[in-house]
């Protein structure tokens, strides 16, 4: 399937086949790359027919990856197929996150401004917390910079993000000075 999103090209007979789901049901999923490191879903509707592309980014391929690992471990009926694939999140930073896309009122949002989860493939806007959590999970790390942003801002990631009078170079000012702290205390 070939399908122009954005200006931007994605065809599965082009791009670099990563994972194959075939569950047993309505549809079937396959993740690809691009020749130019893009990645995309194509998923298949068994019901109807239907055939659609959704581009992803590399720290969502990467959640679909592991969300389809933990599917599959768990239903035996599901065939799962993987392939080669080199994804680094090792640096991410919540602020590249951000730098994205940002939201207010919301952990995140889609393309067309609807509320969706910050782990899901549609995400291309998020919070400030939202891409702490996205990006470290809910562990030592995430707790590390989220006392560090509230001693920053003085008050809750969530309130402070979602000020009618904050935009996103404030947010993403403060939260890269926070992340630049945070480095120069480890070293």
């Amino acid at each position: 399937m070939k399908k122009i999103i954005d200006g931007l090209r994605y065809d599965t007979d082009t791009a670099k086949l990563i994972a194959d789901h075939q569950p047993q049901g309505e549809y079937a999923e396959q993740l690809f790359q691009t020749p130019k490191g893009r990645f995309f879903v194509y998923r298949y509707n068994r019901d109807s027919q239907s055939e659609s592309v959704f581009p992803v980014r590399a720290h969502h391929a990467y959640h679909w990856l592991a969300a389809l690992l933990l599917k599959w471990t768990h239903y035996s009926h599901s065939i799962l197929r993987m392939h080669s694939m080199t994804i680094s999140t090792a640096n991410q930073l919540p602020s590249d996150l951000v730098e994205q896309g940002w939201c207010q009122g919301a952990l995140a949002l889609d393309s067309h401004g609807n509320v969706v989860s910050p782990y899901g493939l549609q995400a291309v806007k998020w919070c400030a917390e939202a891409a702490a959590l996205v990006v470290y999970g809910y562990c030592p790390k995430y707790l590390e910079w989220n006392n560090a942003m509230i001693e920053e801002i003085g008050q809750s990631v969530f309130m402070w993000n979602d000020n009618p009078r904050r935009n996103k170079a404030e947010v993403l000012c403060v939260m890269r000075r926070v992340e630049v702290n945070e480095r120069q205390n480890k070293a």
